[in-house]
């Protein structure tokens, strides 16, 4: 999903949810005053703040206030310029209960999201608003932000409730590469590879023909298909590929792996 901006009325007796799990959403109040329920914790929002709500997250917003609205910006991946912000606790994600994910927008950001409700006002198309802007809100942060708070408003991005670990065993079966799977989680492949070799222990790449190869074990074990079956099954693009990766990095062919009664380490 591309990036984008929505412009939504509250009123008392109307909320508004968010329980879009796969993005983050910067929520920005235009006028009025909120109050945001997110599972047991309870915030409450007033004009000109502006509040992260990371992935996996879920918040509903009541108005106290007549009438109260707010700019929803929702994207599914970091703009690169977050990508090199320090977070205390990244190796310990549990460490951090509490991030101040609510702050008073500097006036940059204040200019920034009035210009975005009125163009919003005027039918302009959000999702063409959220190609061009979304990299901006974050660059106006930073630069009206001295370097500890971007990273404490930030740091929600990085300790989302599941954690690293969960978001890479849960979107890994769909992915093949490392580049990927970066991009699956919203990060560049720099920062992934980090962040990857903190949590995991060690590089990406490594972990992926392990998990790989284990998977082609397992397989050819308990299969019997042919390998112009197999392949596909195991998603190679082509039967050579598969036979070139069995050798390579479990030393054997598929007909030995299939005969074999243990196999007790990869050629990594």
């Amino acid at each position: 999903m591309e990036p984008h901006f929505s412009l939504v009325e509250i009123i008392p007796g109307r909320d508004f949810r968010i329980d879009d799990t796969f993005s983050s959403q910067l929520v920005y109040v235009v006028k009025g005053e909120l109050q945001a329920h997110m599972g047991k914790n309870l915030r409450h929002l007033t004009a000109h703040q502006l509040m992260l709500l990371p992935m996996e997250s879920r918040a509903e917003f009541h108005s106290v206030a007549p009438i109260s609205e707010i700019v929803v910006m929702t994207q599914n991946e970091m703009p690169e310029v977050c990508f090199d912000v320090t977070i205390d606790g990244a190796e310990h994600p549990s460490c951090k209960t509490e991030y101040r994910n609510v702050i008073n927008a500097p006036s940059v950001a204040k200019l920034f999201f009035q210009h975005i409700a009125d163009l919003l006002r005027h039918g302009v198309h959000s999702d063409m608003l959220g190609l061009t802007f979304r990299r901006e809100v974050f660059m106006l942060l930073q630069a009206s932000m001295d370097a500890e708070e971007f990273s404490d408003f930030l740091s929600p991005m990085f300790h989302a409730r599941g954690g690293f670990k969960a978001k890479v065993m849960r979107l890994v079966d769909n992915t093949m590469t490392v580049s990927d799977l970066a991009h699956a989680i919203g990060m560049n492949r720099s920062y992934f590879q980090r962040t990857f070799k903190v949590e995991f222990g060690e590089n990406p790449s490594d972990w992926l023909i392990k998990r790989r190869a284990r998977d082609v074990i397992e397989y050819f074990r308990t299969h019997h298909e042919p390998l112009k079956v197999a392949y596909v099954d195991l998603k190679f693009s082509t039967m050579s590929n598969l036979s070139a990766f069995c050798k390579r990095y479990i030393g054997m062919t598929a007909r030995e792996i299939r005969r074999a009664k243990s196999i007790d380490c990869l050629n990594l």
